[in-house]
């Protein structure tokens, strides 16, 4: 049966019979119409790609922010606290997408009403979009963001560390035991690991992955342990002279750290500069043909990462001039109280704190060896009066291993001190 076509608004009628001027015309309406829509596509494309370019999403914004008006996303209060826990978090290399998920929602966060814990694939997506250190990502090409970023380019990177293989530690936390791969075994170098005997008690022993070992079949208990390390943490101590002594040095060193920041942000701000006026160059010489596609796409993608790279480290060290006098007194603080910190811990924060004070811990027999990390050495042995006002004051290596100290202090660390400090207040 022979197929006629219709046509209501040109009032035509199309038949195998039809005139082939007819047809002719009628393929000529098919083919403007096919190019109308394909030149729409083209203008929707440029469109999309001008605003990327421009620094804007090209389309609802990630989780953690909400629309402004039609271009500009900003931080949205209610969420934006749970992508950067999920970051924080994740980044240490110790839990999985699962653990993550559900340690999120045990900590009080919220992924959303209808989905209080988030699936796997909804962390994974948040936790590798660069959208959140400040890059706006469109068909393979980073720009600049317009928007204000939630993590820093450095706590990005150590998240996608974290899914790789090599990240992980190599000894996992079996059933969260505390000491588990922090201390090794003093005549073969072996991690010790925890077991659980008759149902309650925690006891650690060499694992012998190395060969035989004389220690592997000595269990020491999980209480002889945490004897000896709070007994090294309560060996830490300062007094309120040296304290106040302590933070005039570091106000003095501020002020020369202050001058050193001013003259690294400059120059900085000059390394931007050359930056964007080469993005600029290339781009141009895209459009004239000089170079390929890929080689423009190639090095506009690096000097835009290398962008994100240098404006985060001048952000670093402005925040450096705002937090520097609040970490130093509330490291100062802690050294007094650092046992008693430990005590009101739970296990992650116990471990964090005793990677944060000790290093090289190990056991030989039931007995533990270890060593202070800088300059808790120095407080651990005590200062003494008269002498140590003298050499400390000369030694300028001491106030640098302070500020080493402060700025490897963890967002977790300083959260757990601030809300320590509050419960003894």
């Amino acid at each position: 049966m022979p197929l006629n076509l219709h046509f209501v608004k040109e009032g035509t009628i199309l038949t195998p019979e039809s005139h082939s001027s007819e047809k002719f015309m009628h393929l000529i309406k098919v083919g403007m119409a096919r190019q109308y829509v394909q030149n729409l596509s083209e203008e929707v494309k440029k469109g999309l790609t001008q605003k990327a370019k421009e620094g804007y999403v090209t389309g609802k914004p990630p989780y953690g922010y909400k629309k402004l008006d039609k271009k500009n996303s900003v931080i949205d209060e209610k969420t934006a606290p749970y992508v950067v826990r999920a970051f924080e978090l994740y980044s240490k290399g110790d839990v999985s997408l699962r653990q993550l998920s559900s340690r999120l929602y045990d900590e009080g966060f919220i992924y959303k009403d209808t989905t209080p814990k988030a699936y796997k694939t909804q962390i994974e997506h948040i936790l590798k979009n660069p959208f959140y250190y400040g890059v706006v990502q469109y068909k393979g090409e980073c720009y600049e963001g317009k928007h204000q970023a939630l993590i820093t380019k450095e706590l990005f990177d150590l998240t996608q560390l974290a899914f790789r293989k090599d990240n992980k530690p190599k000894h996992m936390i079996a059933r969260n035991f505390l000491f588990a791969g922090m201390i090794k075994c003093s005549k073969c170098g072996c991690n010790l690991s925890g077991e659980i005997k008759k149902g309650k008690y925690i006891y650690y022993s060499c694992t012998g992955g190395k060969g035989e070992c004389e220690q592997q079949h000595i269990y020491i208990k999980e209480e002889t342990i945490e004897k000896q390390l709070l007994q090294a943490l309560s060996r830490i101590t300062i007094t309120d002279e040296h304290k106040e002594w302590i933070s005039s040095v570091l106000a003095e060193s501020f002020k020369d750290e202050q001058r050193y920041t001013k003259e690294r942000i400059n120059s900085l701000n000059t390394q931007k500069q050359k930056l964007r006026e080469r993005i600029d160059k290339i781009y141009l010489d895209k459009l004239d043909g000089k170079i390929s596609e890929d080689f423009w796409l190639d090095r506009h993608n690096k000097w835009t990462q290398d962008l994100f790279a240098i404006q985060n480290a001048i952000t670093a060290h402005e925040k450096t001039n705002i937090n520097f006098i609040e970490m130093g007194a509330k490291f100062l603080k802690i050294c007094n109280e650092v046992e008693d910190l430990y005590k009101v811990a739970d296990n992650s924060e116990k471990r964090e704190l005793l990677n944060y004070v000790l290093q090289n811990l190990c056991m030989d027999g039931e007995s533990l060896s270890y060593e202070y990390k800088k300059p808790f050495d120095i407080f651990a042995k005590g200062l003494n009066r008269n002498k140590k006002l003298l050499e400390l004051s000369e030694d300028r290596t001491f106030c640098i291993d302070i500020f080493e100290a402060m700025t490897q202090t963890s967002c977790d660390l300083l959260r757990n001190i601030e809300d320590f400090m509050q419960n003894i207040a």
